[in-house]
C-alpha cells in the first residue's frame, strides 16, 4: 500500500510540475496584443469574407466598401497593405500569412511607453506579412512586407 500511495504522489507532483510549466511557457511566448487580429484579418482576406475582415478591426475604425473586390489581392489593399508583385495582373496569390512580429525597437518603445502612460488601450505593433503567389510563368514565389499597425483592446486600429 505504501509504493501505490507513493507512486500516486509522484505521479500528482509531476502532474502539476508539467501543468506549471504549460502555463509560464503559454505566458513567456504569448504574442503582441492585436496580433490575433493580424492574422484574422489575412484570413479573412484570404476568404474573400468582408465580415471576418471587419470583425478584426477595432469597432467602426474600418471604412471602406469590400464591393468592388474580387480577389483576395483586391481584399487586402482595401486594408491597407500591398506587395510588389500585386502590380502585376498575371501573378496571382495563392495566400497571405504573418511572418512574426519585429522586437520592440526604441522610436517604437518610446511612443508605446507614452501611449501606456496616456491610456493602456493602444499599443504600436511591427509585423511580417508574406504572400505565397505563382508568377505569370507559373512559378512558385514568395514575398515579404512589414506592415506597422496600432491595436487597441485586441483589434486593429489603423495600418500603415
Amino acid at each position: 500500500m505504501n509504493k501505490t500511495l507513493i507512486s500516486v504522489i509522484i505521479t500528482a507532483a509531476l502532474l502539476l510540475g508539467a501543468i506549471l510549466s504549460a502555463v509560464l511557457f503559454a505566458g513567456c511566448c504569448k504574442a503582441p496584443d492585436g496580433i490575433s487580429a493580424l492574422e484574422g484579418m489575412l484570413d479573412g482576406c484570404n476568404k474573400k469574407s468582408e465580415k471576418a475582415i471587419v470583425s478584426n478591426f477595432f469597432s467602426s475604425e474600418f471604412s471602406g466598401s469590400f464591393s468592388s473586390c474580387v480577389t483576395p489581392d483586391d481584399y487586402l489593399r482595401k486594408c491597407g497593405i500591398t506587395f510588389d508583385y500585386m502590380y502585376d495582373d498575371e501573378n496571382v496569390t495563392e495566400k497571405f500569412y504573418l511572418i512574426g512580429t519585429a522586437a520592440e525597437d526604441d522610436d517604437t518603445k518610446e511612443v508605446n511607453d507614452l501611449m501606456s502612460s496616456i491610456s493602456s488601450d493602444y499599443k504600436i505593433i511591427e509585423a511580417y506579412i508574406a504572400a505565397d503567389y505563382k508568377d505569370a510563368d507559373g512559378n512558385k514565389q514568395t514575398a515579404m512586407t512589414t506592415v506597422t499597425f496600432t491595436a487597441k483592446e485586441g483589434k486593429i486600429f489603423y495600418i500603415s
